[in-house]
């Protein structure tokens, strides 16, 4: 309702997403966002359930699903150190960007522990409290290892 009033209201609509929603629910509202930020957190489906708790095939559906419907869709990739940052999954992020024609660019996000406090706010525990924030160095090389399979803009969202 909300993104639909703001459309009615002449205004740009943009949703961040994990794109872990019904079919039915991300057709319902794409005809009231102009942008999707569609996170893109693992490439494998066996490492993206053990480090969120699902598979990615609903993820990469309602991807799929977006792209037929036209919508346009910014493909955001965090990447943390030890977890996700392979030549493979650098790879399949790539393959995923080429797949679909209305994904624009990949942004890869580096790990930052900024959400740490959140967690013990809640009374959880951070468990990534011991992973390094990546240089710049580091996040550029990602940049270049994306990019080099692909024609998708590529950058990171920290500018240097």
């Amino acid at each position: 309702a909300l993104a639909k009033e703001a459309k009615a209201r002449g205004l740009h609509v943009c949703i961040e997403t994990c794109g872990h929603a019904s079919a039915e629910a991300i057709t319902a509202l794409s005809p009231f966002v102009d942008v999707f930020l569609f996170d893109y957190k693992e490439t494998d489906p066996a490492r993206h359930k053990a480090y969120t708790g699902v598979d990615n095939s609903r993820i990469l559906e309602n991807l799929a699903l977006l792209d037929r419907l036209g919508k346009t869709v910014v493909l955001r990739c965090p990447i943390i150190p030890g977890y996700n940052d392979r030549p493979d999954h650098f790879k399949g992020i790539a393959d995923v960007a080429n797949t679909h024609t209305h994904v624009t660019e990949v942004v890869v996000e580096p790990y930052h522990a900024l959400g740490s406090a959140k967690y013990t706010r809640l009374g959880r525990a951070y468990t990534l409290a011991n992973v390094p924030t990546p240089d710049k160095e580091t996040v550029l090389g990602w940049v270049a290892a994306i990019g080099a399979h692909t024609h998708k803009a590529v950058r990171s969202a920290i500018e240097y």
